[in-house]
């Protein structure tokens, strides 16, 4: 049983990182090796490999806490946020959920998500039984409006941990 009067931190899966730490050291051998030997197109596309395996590196940084006031995604590109008050419907998606208030969104998934993922679930099942949300995506609210509702979330912008 969760405690619901504690915070619950989920964490990006620690194999992101080992993944990202991999490319960072492996790419940019590969793309010096083929720098060496002439080939400049593969060289180029190694090295731009190596730096999308440094900017998942910083991405695996994401945290996402959840505890009795709402909400809150801390990442590199900022700071998103929304407490319970403001939660009107909340959408479930396979591994995605989103919750809407009346200007706002902010949503969370759990593909990639390690350490802490059982807690999480069972703190957002425990929050959406106390609150009652309406099920589902709020009329009107097409994939373009959600992706502006979910900028309208942010609080601060870039968060170097």
């Amino acid at each position: 049983m969760i405690d619901i009067n504690e915070k619950v931190r989920l964490h990006v899966h620690w194999g992101m990182k080992v993944v990202a730490i991999f490319g960072i050291i492996f790419f940019p051998y590969f793309a010096f090796y083929f720098w060496q030997h002439g080939n400049r197109f593969f060289a180029l596309i190694y090295l731009i490999i190596a730096l999308l395996e440094l900017w998942l590196f910083i991405l695996s940084a994401t945290k996402i806490d959840v505890d009795q006031n709402g909400i809150q995604i801390v990442a590199i590109y900022g700071v998103y946020a929304m407490r319970w008050e403001e939660v009107i419907n909340v959408e479930k998606n396979g591994f995605s959920t989103y919750f809407f208030s009346e200007n706002k969104a902010i949503s969370h998934n759990l593909l990639l998500a390690g350490k802490g993922k059982t807690e999480f679930k069972e703190y957002i099942e425990t929050i959406l039984n106390q609150w009652e949300f309406e099920a589902g995506r709020p009329a009107g609210v097409s994939n373009s409006t959600v992706r502006k509702m979910l900028k309208k979330s942010k609080v601060r912008g870039w968060k170097f941990f």
